[in-house]
């Protein structure tokens, strides 16, 4: 391979301009998708349809009940004769099958998009009209109990309201408060209540809904629910149903018919004895239809449509309030820039005209739902742009004309990883279970066979570089997050395992059976940040969490002093002790200041040591200058994060000079820089996933920054997010190719880069492809962002160690 001076510096500088550009381009282009449209501004108050049908409405959920358990006589009986003797039918949930999707389509008949994968997380306030805020508007008294959705996402709606507990296991049953708290609020007669059950859900995630436990949870809450129905007032219209149904597994959020799927069933006053067909119901066309009965107006934003039929008025009043309701959706669709129908209700005969106007509000929902992303074009703009441009930074990275076998090999992985990702999870039962379990043994059984012959593995790596890159990094560049923590470490830990226990080199001479054992207790210490989701910090830690966090900052201080008096750029050794000591100290201070020190006085900190540390290090104060950026580092993290940076880092400095040791030479072989390269990958995977303290974006430092500002903006966390794992990861980064041969530092920050930005381009794709998947969303929008700072950190590396030289001979 050629040396790395081959790149001019300014190659490497308009790399660093793209890859920002494709990050901003990427966050730009994603916040469409997850940040939900504002509603069209100044809507004209849509007029009651009727004087109201009945007075009292109650709408009872029970969370993620799924059709077929609904109607089964051995585990509901009688919601099941309910089903039978009532209107009743099958209803469907959006396409995200989520609880907030659902409670989104209840209230305002909007229908959730990829914003609810956040939103299902965070449940902040919505922005839409809703019945509830439209039935308090017009006198009516609301009530609501259960799942906390409700309360976050309409906060003023409620005259009384009684959220679920805080903070109880998921395998707690506590319907008996909810019950007690619905029986609580009839005394005081209210129009409207909302009953939601989160507790069955619950219980079929824990055990699964195929699960005894789950049967004697459902069967037991089946006469429970009976009795709860049987006491409601006399008068009262009740609709009772589920948000959504679940897999085998207890898992929902994706758009497959088990976890959509739910029964809905109707008494009452104003509703019709009998359902008027078997077709499916829509979750979008409950908000109208609860407005018609209550007399109120219905949600001015709702893509649905009143369900006329189940109303108890003649054919010609049903024609009337389905034109009535046709009418402001069509204002709505106008407002939203459809084009929608308007000769739906011109039709003489009353039936024509119902059935006209329900057809009618279907193509309207689907042309706002083509509307609200901008349409089918722009829908693939987003992850063809930023696929491709994130492909141009890793073929200008590489530097190489793409090997045609190897570029249709890599195409053909992308594509069935997107594969699967988007229908695996859609398999019935365990089907999904049962074909990532045979992945993992596919790919792990292929990673052993390839360790027991490496010498011949190594041959062929270095025989066929661009084939050999498609198997690693490229393999694990393309899994779905989960797959991608787990083999990270799986990865990272051979590599490491096999570098300090020198084993690359064929004739290398093993060492002793105790440093073999040795090189294994960081990765087993490490080993949960890799392997579980979250929950992997020991008690031990989270019982003191300062005081490991002040260990672990003293234990970087020593180790950054003790590789200073060593090597061909060694400093006096107490010189070099007297700087760590320093910067442990400054560090340690920034780590308890920032609990109580003013906000203005932790900004100086966190913005003005990397000021300071840069200045130590052009004075050549090095082990000063890293220990002041861990400073800075600790004025934005949390405690239980030190250990982890702590660990990883000592992990990555040991291995990177085992690996300079091992793979030297130069020119490079290629086996070292695909080594190198899938290490820094998956290492750093790890580190991020443990400085989150976990897998998903819900349990990242949303307080890093604020200092206890209530006032804080969201910009300036972000901003501290951005370079507190930014810092993290550049310090891995510089452990291991501070320490590597010129030639070979350039080849492997050039191959990370081109790494990186193959991972931003896929996601951006999966992202797009499989948007209606909760799970695959959550993951994706979890990971990007850690994607797209380890793109700029890696190109900001190339720059680095692009020899200043090519520069200055370029412009002589």
């Amino acid at each position: 391979m050629h040396d790395s001076a081959t790149m001019p510096m300014r190659r490497a500088v308009l790399l660093l301009l793209a890859a920002v550009c494709v990050a901003v381009g990427v966050v730009v282009g994603i916040v469409r998708f997850v940040i939900p449209q504002p509603p069209p501004a100044q809507l004209k108050a849509v007029a009651p349809a009727t004087s109201g049908l009945t007075r009292h409405l109650a709408l009872v959920v029970v969370d993620g009940l799924r059709y077929d358990t609904a109607i089964d006589p051995a585990k509901m009986p009688a919601f099941s004769r309910r089903m039978r003797e009532r209107a009743s039918g099958e209803i469907w949930a959006g396409a995200v099958s989520m609880t907030s999707s659902a409670v989104l389509t209840y209230a305002t008949g909007q229908r959730g998009g990829v914003e609810q994968i956040v939103n299902n997380e965070s449940g902040s306030a919505v922005a839409y009209e809703n019945i509830i805020d439209n039935a308090r508007a017009a006198g009516l008294v609301t009530a609501g109990t259960g799942d906390h959705a409700w309360f976050r996402m309409f906060p003023q709606a409620w005259s009384m309201q009684h959220p679920d507990p805080e903070g109880v296991a998921i395998d707690v049953d506590y319907n008996a408060e909810i019950f007690a708290a619905a029986n609580e609020f009839l005394k005081a007669r209210p129009n409207l209540l909302v009953v939601h059950f989160v507790t069955p859900d619950h219980q079929a995630h824990a055990y699964g809904t195929h699960s005894e436990r789950y049967r004697k949870h459902i069967v037991e809450f089946d006469k429970t629910l009976d009795a709860f129905l049987e006491s409601l007032p006399e008068g009262t219209t009740v609709f009772v149903t589920s948000d959504h149904g679940a897999t085998d597994a207890g898992t929902h959020g994706s758009d497959t018919p088990v976890q959509r799927r739910s029964p809905f069933v109707a008494w009452g006053p104003g509703i019709a004895a009998k359902a008027p067909d078997a077709r499916p119901l829509d979750q979008i066309d409950l908000p109208s239809t609860f407005a018609a009965l209550l007399g109120v107006s219905p949600p001015a934003h709702g893509r649905g449509h009143v369900l006329a039929d189940w109303l108890a008025v003649s054919d010609e009043e049903r024609a009337r309030i389905a034109c009535a309701d046709l009418d402001r959706l069509i204002t709505f669709a106008k407002a939203s820039g459809a084009t929608p129908p308007s000769d739906a209700c011109t039709a003489p005969a009353a039936r024509e005209r119902i059935t006209r106007a329900a057809a009618a509000a279907r193509g309207i929902d689907e042309a706002l739902g083509a509307v609200a992303v901008g349409g089918l074009a722009f829908g693939w703009l987003v992850p063809l742009v930023g696929g491709l441009a994130a492909l141009a930074v890793a073929l200008i990275a590489v530097g190489r004309r793409p090997n045609a076998r190897a570029a249709l090999a890599f195409a053909a992985v992308v594509a069935i990883a997107v594969w699967l990702t988007r229908d695996v999870e859609r398999l019935s039962g365990q089907g999904p279970n049962a074909v990532r379990a045979t992945f993992y043994v596919l790919g792990n059984l292929a990673l052993l066979i390839g360790l027991i012959r490496l010498r011949k593995t190594a041959a062929w790596f270095n025989e066929n570089p661009a084939l050999a890159a498609v198997i690693l990094p490229g393999l694990l560049l393309v899994t779905p997050t989960r797959t991608t923590q787990i083999e990270s470490f799986v990865l990272a830990a051979v590599i490491g395992i096999l570098a300090l226990t020198a084993r690359w080199k064929p004739k290398a001479v093993a060492l002793g059976k105790r440093a073999h054992a040795t090189a294994l207790v960081p990765f087993a210490a490490l080993a949960p940040i890799g392997l579980l989701e979250h929950n992997f910090i020991p008690k031990l830690i989270t019982a003191w969490p300062l005081t490991v966090a002040l260990l672990s900052i003293a234990a970087l201080g020593a180790e950054r002093a003790w590789r200073a008096s060593r090597g061909e750029e060694a400093i006096e050794a107490r010189r070099a002790w007297t700087l760590a000591g320093v910067g442990v100290l400054i560090a340690g201070a920034s780590l308890v200041l920032r609990r109580f020190a003013p906000a203005p006085v932790c900004l100086v900190g966190w913005l003005g040591l990397p000021v300071v540390a840069a200045f130590a290090w052009r004075r050549d104060l090095r082990p000063l200058g890293e220990l002041l950026l861990l400073a800075s580092y600790a004025w934005i993290s949390r405690d239980l994060e030190l250990p982890v940076l702590a660990g990883t880092f000592l992990v990555a400095s040991a291995v990177g000079r085992a690996l300079a040791r091992e793979l030297g030479g130069d020119p490079p072989q290629p086996l070292s820089v695909i080594v190198v390269v899938t290490f820094l990958f998956g290492w750093t995977f790890v580190q991020r996933v443990g400085i989150v303290l976990g897998i998903d974006f819900m349990q990242l430092d949303w307080g890093a920054g604020a200092f206890r500002d209530p006032s804080a903006s969201l910009i300036r966390i972000g901003i501290a997010l951005v370079t507190k794992h930014a810092l993290a990861r550049a310090a891995l980064l510089y452990a291991v190719l501070s320490v590597l041969a010129p030639s070979l530092r350039g080849w492997s920050a050039r191959g990370l880069l081109a790494a990186e930005a193959i991972r931003v381009g896929l996601l951006v794709v999966v992202l797009t492809v499989c948007g209606e998947s909760f799970w695959t969303s959550l993951r994706v929008i979890g990971d990007l962002p850690h994607a797209l700072i380890g793109l700029v950190v890696a190109a900001i590396a190339v720059v680095l160690v692009t020899p200043r030289e090519r520069l200055v001979e370029r412009a002589a």
